[in-house]
């Protein structure tokens, strides 16, 4: 990583809400003509939005993570051995590990698609219900 500040933040809600902060959030660095490279990403099951912005040369990441995403980063981080092959798509012993990781993220993107509909505690609900059915299988 480049940048000399960051931050993340994790939203109690779902992919609608992260977008409409995602353009908050954008709109001072617009401002002030900052160079922005805003792109999500999604390499292994891994989602987050990443604003970037690069002012005289320096960098400064913003980072949005509904709850669900925060959850599965965790998840893989704590997982992960020494040389976290498991982050970056895991090596050939962990592909069936990996392919669970992916369809668990694949699971989160749908309950965070509709989660602004949901209260906070059925988002969390759908959440656990997602983890055990997904890791059981």
């Amino acid at each position: 990583m480049q940048d000399i500040a960051g931050c993340r933040i994790v939203l109690q809600s779902g992919i609608e809400r992260a977008n409409q902060y995602e353009n908050t959030l954008m709109a001072p660095f617009k401002k002030q003509h900052w160079q922005i490279e805003n792109k999500p990403r999604l390499t292994n099951g891994y989602h987050a939005i990443h604003i970037i912005g690069k002012h005289d040369k320096k960098f400064y990441e913003i980072q949005l993570r509904t709850y669900a995403q925060d959850i599965w980063a965790n998840l893989v981080e704590s997982m992960s051995n020494e040389k976290n092959t498991l982050k970056y798509g895991g090596s050939e012993l962990e592909q069936p590990l990996m392919k669970q990781l992916k369809r668990l993220a694949k699971s989160f993107y749908e309950i965070d698609k509709v989660a602004h509909q949901d209260s906070t505690e059925q988002y969390q609900h759908h959440i656990e219900e997602v983890i055990r059915h997904v890791l059981s299988h």
